[in-house]
Order: structure tokens, then sequence, then C-alpha cells
């Protein structure tokens, strides 16, 4: 029985993540790489819905043309794994983050655009790091 609430509870919290984000991309955001600030939404799994409040920071490898155009629209903030192979105790320090944060809560990320609303967490600040014990 536990085991079914799990999935319908999981399933739901799919299907609301996927239905929160169906408008489309402003193509000035394509490529984005940098820190974005932004409201929770909703969690998941390894990834977080935000509304973007802000552009904080543009890195130089950033091909988005127009970043601004992404402040006001909902993203899919994911972690994903692979891109911390050679560094395995830091995805679980960015897990742990992610772990932290609630609904409403305001944050800042270092992402990069993936594809479609879609985007990727890189790295954690030096203040996110304070927040889960991992500096001092």
């Amino acid at each position: 029985m536990k085991r079914l609430i799990k999935l319908i509870v999981f399933v739901l919290v799919f299907v609301s993540l996927s239905w929160a984000v169906e408008e489309q991309f402003p193509e000035g955001g394509i490529g984005f790489a940098g820190m974005l600030s932004g409201k929770i939404i909703s969690k998941g799994q390894d990834q977080i819905v935000i509304q973007v409040t802000k552009v904080e920071k543009v890195w130089k490898h950033n091909r988005a043309q127009n970043p601004s155009e992404i402040i006001g629209k909902q993203i899919i903030l994911r972690i994903n794994p692979e891109i911390y192979k050679k560094k395995p105790s830091y995805l679980d320090k960015v897990r742990k983050f992610f772990s932290i944060l609630k609904i409403g809560d305001t944050e800042s990320f270092d992402c990069k655009h993936t594809e479609g609303n879609v985007f990727t967490m890189l790295e954690l600040t030096e203040l996110q790091l304070k927040r889960i014990g991992e500096v001092q």
C-alpha cells in the first residue's frame, strides 16, 4: 500500500511539473549560461520549477542573445548526475541543497539552458554551500 501511495505521489508531482511549464520558451534565452534568481513553484525528484525573477550574471560561454527574455518565465531546473561523474560527492551536495529548498523560496542558481524550458544546475555558490554545512 505504501508503495502505491509513493507511486501515485511521484506521478502527480511529475505531471504537475510537466504542466507547470507548457508555454513556449523565448528565443532570446536559448543557450543561456549564468546566474538566475527565481521563486520556487514546485519540487520533484532532482528538479524544481522556478519562476525567473532576475538574470543576475551571464557567463562568458553564454550564447543567449537576449537573456532578459527569460524573466517572468517558468523553467524546470534539473540536476544532471552526468556532469558530476568526476566529483560524485558534489552531486550529493547539490541534492542536499535542493532538499532544503521550499516552495515559495526565492533563490539564485548557477545554470545553463538545456532544451525547451529545461535548465541544468551547475555549481553551488559559497553561501549555498554554507547553508548545507559544507563551508565554515
